[in-house]
C-alpha cells in the first residue's frame, strides 16, 4: 500500500509543477519589444505582463533590453508548454542558471528535464543532493529544486557544470 500512496503523490507533485515558479539566467538573444517577447536559451519568453527592470530594481521598458544583454527570468510553463514571464530584469553575471522544479529525470543521459527545458550534467559536474533518501538519476528526484550552473545552448539545454538537488 505505501508503494501506491508514494506513486500517487509522485504523479500529483509533478503533475503541479507545469505551474512552479523557474528562474532563468542568461543572455537574451532576440528582444521584441512591440509583442512583448524574448528569447533566453532558446526558450521563447512571453513577456507582455512582466515587470521590467534594471539590476537596480528601477523600472525600464523591455524594448530597452538590447540582444546579447544578460537577464534575470522568472516565470512559469503553462499547460501548452510556452513560457510566461512574471519578472525580467537585465542581469550582469557570469554564469548561466536554472531554478525550478524537476518534472523528469533520465539516468541513462545524465539529463533533468524542466518544462521544455534540458539540464545536461557536463564531464565532472559537481552534484550535491541534499536529501540522502536518494541518488541523483533517482525517479524520487522529481518535483524536487534543482540549481544549475553552466552553459545554455540555443537549443534550451543547460550543460551544467554544477548541479544541487534539494
Amino acid at each position: 500500500m505505501k508503494k501506491i500512496v508514494m506513486v500517487v503523490a509522485g504523479l500529483a507533485l509533478a503533475a503541479g509543477l507545469a505551474h512552479a515558479e523557474v528562474k532563468i539566467k542568461g543572455a537574451a538573444t532576440k528582444v521584441d519589444g512591440a509583442n512583448g517577447t524574448l528569447t533566453v536559451a532558446g526558450l521563447a519568453v512571453d513577456a507582455k505582463n512582466a515587470s521590467v527592470t534594471n539590476p537596480l530594481l528601477q523600472k525600464i521598458k523591455l524594448s530597452e533590453i538590447p540582444a546579447g544583454q544578460r537577464v534575470y527570468v522568472r516565470g512559469e510553463f503553462g499547460d501548452d508548454g510556452g513560457f510566461v514571464a512574471r519578472h525580467v530584469s537585465t542581469d550582469f553575471g557570469k554564469d548561466d542558471e536554472l531554478e525550478a522544479g524537476i518534472d523528469a529525470v533520465d539516468a541513462a543521459s545524465k539529463t533533468y528535464t524542466v518544462g521544455s527545458i534540458a539540464v545536461v550534467a557536463a564531464p565532472g559536474a559537481e552534484i550535491e543532493v541534499k536529501d540522502d533518501a536518494f541518488g541523483a538519476y533517482d525517479q524520487m528526484a522529481i518535483g524536487r529544486k534543482i540549481e544549475a550552473e553552466g552553459r545554455w545552448s540555443a537549443d534550451r539545454r543547460l550543460s551544467a557544470s554544477k548541479i544541487k538537488i534539494e
